[in-house]
């Protein structure tokens, strides 16, 4: 049994390492520029949001990553309230990944080439991620309600605003 345990610990470890260095391989295969805006607690919201977004942007991330010229990062000038996303989904605070794919992309459709598409990842009520066109790149096919694809995802309810209430809860 005392073996057996061992050999449970080492394939998590191994599990917990491989998995962590694939979310960290994101932002090394794509070096996305982020926002000069960003504050520490910003920035470092926007790297783990971006991380998420690649785990469950399939196959845009990882299927078509070499039909991806370039990705930016950015926080919405002005307050959450000013943008329909965060009325339609509740949320305080949102950032937006806008994703450059070139003009001369081998797998991606044709539809999405030479393309900018847009993606929305707020919370921390509904977390989530809003897509306006092209929502088969991460293997969504229906809209919502807001005529809008959406990736209910709570991985991401840490997205917040300085002043969210959410902030202060326990």
């Amino acid at each position: 049994m005392k073996n057996f345990l061992n050999w449970n610990h080492v394939l998590f470890l191994t599990v917990l390492f491989i998995g962590s260095g694939f979310l960290c391989a994101c932002t090394k295969d794509f070096n996305p520029v982020y926002d000069k805006t960003l504050k520490h607690e910003e920035r470092v919201m926007a790297e783990n949001a971006f991380e998420i977004f690649c785990d469950d942007c399939k196959p845009l991330m990882s299927d078509f990553r070499e039909d991806i010229e370039s990705i930016e990062i950015k926080k919405m000038p002005g307050k959450c309230s000013d943008y329909s996303v965060c009325a339609d989904y509740n949320w305080s605070h949102f950032f937006q990944i806008i994703v450059k794919t070139k003009r001369d992309a081998r797998r991606l459709p044709v539809k999405a080439r030479d393309n900018y598409l847009y993606y929305d990842l707020g919370g921390p009520d509904n977390p989530g991620i809003s897509i306006a066109k092209y929502p088969d790149l991460c293997g969504v096919d229906k809209p919502d309600r807001f005529n809008q694809a959406f990736i209910p995802e709570t991985r991401l309810s840490f997205i917040k605003s300085e002043d969210s209430p959410h902030e202060t809860e326990p």
